[in-house]
């Protein structure tokens, strides 16, 4: 579906969500105050044909997949997969990504990493059974989701595909 299409269904939140190229994080927290992150996975696979092709790698290069929950408090806000070739993280990086529950944005704050974000693109999803089950909502319930990668020295860093909850984020409605 095109944004303009779902764009009159949707709150000013939500668009900012779907369209900015700025650190989601720092919406978030702007929303809810700080925001920590648990990892439900995180391991390194060799990349397929269509992993290679997203990440502009060979296949069969090693991509860290790093799966997180964000969350305010007890309120899981965003659901997040994160793919990243290995050859790619720089050192300093890596030992944040890695070991630390640390969202992205924040990490590359604090390492001052220069990148830019360039969306690919964004759509409104039906939660389905496992993201009804992190946002504790209905598997009928719209889910807003977006994928963009993460730039740096004309290079894709990470490609990162997010979901948020719809009803988490509607507020004030033009």
């Amino acid at each position: 579906m095109k944004f303009e299409e779902i764009e009159k269904k949707l709150s000013p939140v939500h668009r900012i969500l779907l369209t900015t190229d700025g650190s989601v994080t720092s919406v978030l927290e702007a929303l809810f105050g700080q925001v920590e992150v648990e990892t439900e996975l995180q391991k390194v696979i060799k990349a397929g044909e269509r992993v290679a092709s997203l990440l502009e790698i060979h296949k069969g290069n090693n991509v860290n997949m790093r799966v997180v929950i964000l969350r305010a408090g007890e309120i899981n806000t965003t659901y997040a997969v994160s793919l990243t070739p290995v050859e790619r993280i720089e050192p300093e990086f890596r030992g944040y990504i890695l070991k630390e529950d640390i969202p992205i944005g924040r990490i590359m704050k604090r390492l001052k990493i220069e990148s830019r974000r360039e969306l690919r693109n964004y759509s409104v999803v039906r939660a389905g059974k496992k993201l009804s089950r992190i946002f504790r909502i209905s598997p009928d319930e719209a889910v807003l989701r977006r994928n963009y990668n993460i730039i740096r020295e004309k290079k894709i860093m990470m490609n990162i595909t997010e979901f948020f909850p719809c009803s988490l984020y509607k507020f004030n409605r033009k």
